[in-house]
């Protein structure tokens, strides 16, 4: 896991972007041993320890179990913020533009992770 932190920290600095490492945290997914891990560096700052995170709107926890109700309404609200774009109604876009927005958003959220 350092080796990755180091691999990122190095392609960072050659593409210039930031990563934030005070917003940055760490879970141990099914742990096998009560031992803590070793400490976690990302640019000179610990990664702390969590039971529970959230990585692109998804919630990640140690048993890697899955919240249905967040995935559902995760794609809830990208279809309503695709509604200004004209996906409601039949008024707007074409059917089959909908449905490729619906196939290519909504659905990718509500199964990402599952």
């Amino acid at each position: 896991m350092n080796l990755m932190l180091k691999t990122v920290e190095k392609f960072s600095r050659r593409h210039r972007y930031d990563i934030n490492s005070s917003k940055s945290s760490c879970i141990r997914v099914y742990p096998k041993s009560p031992d803590p891990s070793p400490d976690f560096i990302l640019e000179g700052t610990r990664i702390p320890l969590d039971t529970s995170t959230t990585h692109l709107g998804v919630y990640r926890d140690t048993k890697g179990k899955v919240n249905t109700k967040d995935k559902i309404e995760l794609g809830r609200r990208t279809s309503y913020s695709l509604m200004g774009a004209g996906f409601n109604g039949k008024n707007g876009l074409k059917q089959y533009v909908k449905a490729r927005l619906w196939f290519t958003f909504v659905v990718p959220l509500m199964l990402y992770a599952l």
